[in-house]
C-alpha cells in the first residue's frame, strides 16, 4: 500500500511539473521544440552523424524549425538522377538547422538553381575538418559533380585535443609531429550497448513530446552559453589567439591532406568560408581565424563572400541588427540564408 501511495505521489509531481512546463511553452517563455543535439549520434569516422529518417521540431531562444534528415542522415532537396549533383559540406553553419526545410540555405540554393541541379547538404553540427575530410572520402568523392566546402572558424579547434569530447576525432602536437589520439574503446562499447541503443530509439519520443524536457534543455543551453560567454570575457583577444597555436598546426596538417585528396580525384570544388554576425566583424580573434582560413585555402578555388556580406547587410539596412541576418546563436537566419544562396547561385549558374 505504501509503495502505491509513493508511486502516486511521484506521478502527481511529474504531472504538476509537466503542466507548468507546458504553460511556459504556451506563454513563449520557452520555445516549443527540442535541441539540435538530440538529432546527433556519435560516429567513429565523422565524430557526429544525424539519426536517419527522422523529422525534428527544433527550437532555441529566438527560433523554431522543422527539419527532416533522409535515410543517409542528410538534408536532400531534390531527387533527379540526371541532374548535376552538388554536395554541401561543413558544420552547423552549413547544416542551417535553425531554418525549416524549404527556407534554409540548401533549400533556397536548390530553388534558385532549379531542376538542372540536385543539392544535398552533408553539414553536421560540431564537426571539424578531419570529419569533413573523412565524409568526403567515404561518401562524396567522385559521386558529385561539385563539392562546396564551407570551412568555419570553429573548425580550427574542432579536431584538436583541447576539444576534449570522447566521441570527437582528436589530434595533438607532440615533438613537432601531429598525432591522432586513439579511440577510447570503453566509451564506444558503452555508447553502442543495447541499453543506449534503446534510449536513442525510444527515449527520443519522450523528448519530442515532453514539455519538461524542452524546458530542461532550454535552461541547460542558456546556462552553458552564459558560462561560455563568461569564460571568453576572462581572456583577452591576444590570449584567445595564442591558444590557437597548436590547433592551427593540426588544421594545416589535415587541410593539406584534404587539398591533396581533392586534386587527386580531379574533384570540382569551391571553398566558401562561412561568416559570423556583424557584431564580430571588428573582432580581432575572429578576424585572425578568418584570415587564417583565407591563407590556408586561398589558392584553391577560394570564394570570399566576407565583404559582399557586409555590403548586403548595409544595402538591406540590417548591418546594425545582426540577428536579422543571423540567429541569436550565431547561425544563418532567413536573411543570411537568402544572401548565401543568392551568392552561391550567381557563382554556379
Amino acid at each position: 500500500m505504501k509503495t502505491i501511495k509513493f508511486l502516486l505521489i511521484i506521478l502527481f509531481n511529474i504531472a504538476v511539473i509537466e503542466f507548468f512546463c507546458f504553460i511556459f511553452i504556451l506563454l513563449s517563455i520557452v520555445p516549443n521544440g527540442i535541441s539540435i543535439m538530440t538529432s546527433g549520434i556519435s560516429n567513429k569516422d565523422y565524430s557526429i552523424v544525424h539519426i536517419p529518417n527522422r523529422n525534428y521540431n527544433f527550437a532555441y531562444e529566438c527560433w523554431e524549425s522543422n527539419v527532416f534528415y533522409n535515410e543517409n542522415g542528410n538534408r536532400k532537396y531534390s531527387d533527379n538522377p540526371k541532374a548535376i549533383k552538388i554536395a554541401l559540406l561543413g558544420d552547423s553553419m552549413t547544416e542551417n538547422a535553425q531554418l525549416s526545410d524549404g527556407y534554409d540555405m540548401g533549400s533556397l540554393l536548390q530553388m534558385k538553381l532549379g531542376n538542372k541541379y540536385e543539392v544535398t547538404n552533408y553539414g553536421v553540427f560540431s564537426t571539424g575538418i578531419y570529419d569533413h575530410l573523412q565524409k568526403y572520402k567515404n561518401e562524396i568523392s567522385k559521386k558529385y559533380d561539385l563539392l562546396i566546402y564551407f570551412p568555419d572558424t570553429t573548425d580550427i579547434t574542432d579536431n584538436h585535443v583541447s576539444r576534449n569530447r570522447p566521441n570527437q576525432n582528436m589530434f595533438k602536437v607532440q615533438n613537432d609531429k601531429i598525432i591522432k589520439i586513439p579511440y577510447d574503446e570503453e566509451y564506444w562499447k558503452k555508447y553502442f550497448s543495447k541499453y543506449n541503443e534503446f534510449k536513442r530509439n525510444y527515449l527520443f519520443y519522450v523528448k519530442k513530446y515532453s514539455s519538461t524536457y524542452k524546458v530542461y534543455w532550454t535552461l541547460k543551453e542558456r546556462w552553458n552559453y552564459y558560462k561560455q560567454e563568461k569564460n571568453l570575457q576572462k581572456s583577452s583577444q591576444q590570449e584567445l589567439i595564442d591558444r590557437l597555436a597548436d590547433p592551427i598546426k593540426v588544421y594545416e596538417y589535415i587541410s593539406e591532406k584534404f587539398i591533396d585528396e581533392l586534386k587527386k580525384d580531379n574533384q570540382k570544388f569551391m571553398i566558401v568560408p562561412t561568416l559570423k554576425p556583424s557584431t564580430f566583424l571588428k573582432d580581432d580573434f575572429n578576424d585572425f581565424r578568418y584570415d587564417f582560413l583565407k591563407k590556408t585555402w586561398g589558392q584553391n578555388n577560394f570564394y570570399d563572400p566576407y565583404l559582399d556580406a557586409v555590403r548586403y547587410m548595409e544595402d538591406k539596412g540590417i548591418f546594425k541588427f545582426p540577428f536579422l541576418s543571423w540567429t541569436c546563436d550565431s547561425h544563418y537566419s532567413h536573411a543570411g540564408a537568402d544572401f548565401y544562396s543568392t551568392y552561391l547561385s550567381s557563382i554556379i549558374d
